[in-house]
């Protein structure tokens, strides 16, 4: 029950996490604006790595997080340029596409049953998806939609090797290496921006601070629902994040292009992500 609820509170933090990361990215280079959510999400729990000090000595673990380091530096630099071409709203229901391959992931990975649940979910996932996609919308874009598969191709990815990783690390000790991991990793491309980051920082450092502490929480909460539950039972209920980005981006954002589209894709979606935990 535990994990049940800590993976809502992921979702929750996640949709706010998405929305802040759209509104601050669109006039900001996603490089440099990667390594700067990365590192400050990094100082934030410098104190929790210090507390919680516990680190695996099996050469195994290290391997598979630093695997996982380079997959989510992709997953952020992929995402962040795919904000600069698709509404926050779009890019979530897109983004749902990963759990597809977290269910591929899971019976390869984890022995873990793919029955006609799974596949009608999948089924469900890709009609969601193309319900949205409509070119004529000022929003959409197939630039945006080619870079969003990817950072869920590089997510799906990274997920699962995760949950394999805190078999090894506690949540308390592994997420400030979750964060540290792609900030050391995208730190030579942020040494070529200086300029580019002190602007950052002046025009946009609370809401930057903001989505850091969002994402510092959904990832904790991630991490602690994975240690309570099934991972084919957590990622759907975070994947509900879903709704908290549509309805805030068609809010907060404006993004009001084809709302009824977007309603549709992301109850369809969402009915999908639930039947891959049935």
């Amino acid at each position: 029950m535990n994990g049940i609820i800590f993976a809502f509170a992921s979702a929750f933090f996640l949709g706010i996490m998405r929305l802040l990361h759209k509104y601050n990215v669109h006039d900001e280079c996603p490089i440099s604006y990667s390594f700067l959510g990365e590192f400050f999400s990094m100082i934030l729990l410098i104190p929790m790595l210090v507390i919680f000090f516990e680190l695996p000595s099996e050469p195994i673990a290290w391997v598979i997080a630093l695997l996982s380091g380079i997959l989510w530096s992709i997953t952020l630099i992929a995402s962040n340029y795919a904000f600069k071409n698709l509404s926050s709203s779009l890019k979530i229901i897109i983004h749902q596409s990963r759990l597809i391959i977290i269910v591929i992931a899971g019976y390869f990975i984890f022995n873990d049953s793919i029955g006609w649940n799974q596949l009608i979910a999948i089924g469900l996932i890709i009609t969601g998806i193309i319900i949205i996609a409509n070119p004529k919308n000022i929003e959409w874009s197939w630039k945006g939609f080619a870079l969003t598969v990817l950072g869920a191709f590089c997510s799906a990815l990274a997920l699962s090797s995760e949950k394999f990783v805190l078999n090894y690390f506690t949540p308390e000790s592994y997420i400030g290496i979750s964060f540290m991991l792609p900030a050391l990793i995208l730190s030579p491309f942020a040494l070529q921006r200086q300029n580019e980051i002190k602007r950052i920082i002046k025009n946009r450092f609370r809401t930057i601070l903001a989505a850091c502490l969002s994402g510092v929480l959904a990832t904790y909460f991630i991490y602690r629902a994975y240690n309570s539950e099934n991972i084919s039972v957590v990622i759907p209920i975070i994947e509900s994040s879903i709704l908290v980005t549509v309805v805030g981006g068609i809010i907060l954002l404006k993004e009001r292009q084809d709302i009824l589209r977007k309603i549709i894709g992301a109850v369809i979606v969402l009915a999908g992500a639930i039947l891959v935990a049935m």
